[in-house]
């Protein structure tokens, strides 16, 4: 079985940008998976591209959205896009 790439309580709170906006996020611990180009789940609140990378801090555009504009996400759960998200679902290349 391949190996799952979850982090889980790593990400910051944040505001949610409109559609296509981006988003600074601190992401506690560094992630050699999480590169500029690849695309991201955050739990609740949708699917963004990692747009640059400076330290602990991730600039993400938004792509789908699950959560409103301006809602404040506290991110707890994080996904490479593919991931199997556990009850048998698993979140689809968008």
């Amino acid at each position: 079985m391949a190996e799952t790439k979850i982090i889980t309580r790593s990400v910051s709170t944040f505001t949610q940008p409109a559609l296509e906006g981006n988003v600074d996020v601190v992401i506690h611990s560094a992630i050699a998976w999480i590169v500029t180009g690849v695309r991201v789940y955050i739990n609740k609140a949708g699917v963004y591209e990692v747009i640059s990378i400076a330290g602990s801090i991730y600039t993400l555009k938004l792509k789908t959205m699950e959560a409103a504009e301006g809602t404040t996400v506290a991110a707890d759960i994080l996904f490479p896009v593919q991931a199997n998200t556990g009850a048998g679902k698993f979140v689809r290349e968008w």
